[in-house]
């Protein structure tokens, strides 16, 4: 009798001492601060890529020659103009990207709109500053062709570093 006795009050002082310490702490009233996994990104770079695309950092390195009455230091005088780029990074992509690139591919893309003000490229764009040796920063965008391969377009684009070679 007396050993019930002391096993009850073994699962006594259990159960008393698991109850009050699984209590919920008391928490401050008012709003809870957001948490940092659900914050909004601050940098030009993590910002939103849109699905089916893919942010990069490139080097214009070649030019449609179709384009043979511009000015020899001026790659798009009309637009879209086609050019060729090399992938120096790659920064993100969007979900459902259709293609897989590398640092260091080379792709033929069509750019589809002129700089606008500000060295960026978008709607209300005059003019070209795209250069052989230009470094920009794009989405890349993705058309699957129906006989195999990709087509490549940049509706808009930064301009990094402003190239000078011929």
């Amino acid at each position: 009798m007396r050993i019930r006795a002391v096993v009850w009050m073994v699962i006594g002082g259990m159960l008393g001492w698991l109850g009050c310490s699984g209590m919920p702490k008391s928490q401050p009233r008012g709003p809870k601060p957001p948490s940092p996994m659900f914050q909004k990104p601050q940098s030009e770079n993590s910002r939103r890529i849109p699905p089916g695309q893919c942010r990069i950092e490139a080097t214009i390195i070649g030019v449609d020659t179709t384009n043979a009455a511009a000015p020899s230091n001026v790659l798009c005088p009309k637009f879209p103009c086609k050019v060729v780029i090399r992938v120096d990074r790659i920064i993100g992509m969007g979900a459902a990207f259709p293609a897989v690139i590398d640092r260091g591919d080379r792709l033929p893309v069509i750019v589809v709109l002129p700089p606008a003000s500000g060295k960026e490229g978008g709607p209300g764009g005059t003019g070209s500053s795209l250069k052989l040796g230009t470094i920009i920063r794009a989405n890349l965008d993705v058309k699957p062709l129906l006989g195999g391969g990709n087509e490549y377009r940049i509706e808009s684009y930064r301009i990094l570093s402003q190239g000078d070679r011929r």
